[in-house]
């Protein structure tokens, strides 16, 4: 399942998390993993057309995998409606081609060689307090 989470203050950026499980998918290293893969096509959507829409508007997105979930923030000075259209958009994933599955899994193997030490440390300690 997935959850919404949409914070609204007047005035301000409008932000909207999407938050769906990974539980149960790829029981190795997440941040190598099939969950952070998908995490990287989903934020490559259209080309990045959604980040740069937003970035236009003066917002932005991000996303994260942690043990558990990937998580995908999109804020935006539009409005709610424009912050959910932009975050399902994302969601969508897009067209998949054999080409963009190797490119990101380039970039998400060369993210994992590039980590810091204390990193490493900090999530083999999560792993200790947190096994599967």
């Amino acid at each position: 399942g997935a959850v919404v989470h949409v914070e609204n203050r007047p005035g301000e950026r409008v932000a909207v998390c999407l938050t769906f499980s990974t539980d149960g998918v790829d029981p190795g290293d997440r941040r190598l993993g099939l969950p952070h893969l998908v995490e990287h096509l989903m934020m490559r959507t259209d080309g990045f057309a959604v980040d740069r829409a937003l970035e236009t508007a003066g917002g932005y997105s991000f996303a994260r995998t942690t043990r558990d979930v990937v998580q995908i923030v999109v804020a935006t000075p539009e409005g709610a409606e424009s912050a959910i259209s932009a975050v399902l958009r994302l969601a969508r994933l897009g067209a998949v081609t054999r080409e963009s599955v190797d490119r990101e899994a380039r970039v998400v193997g060369f993210e994992g060689e590039t980590r810091t030490d204390e990193a490493r440390e900090v999530d083999r300690l999560r792993s200790d307090m947190m096994p599967d």
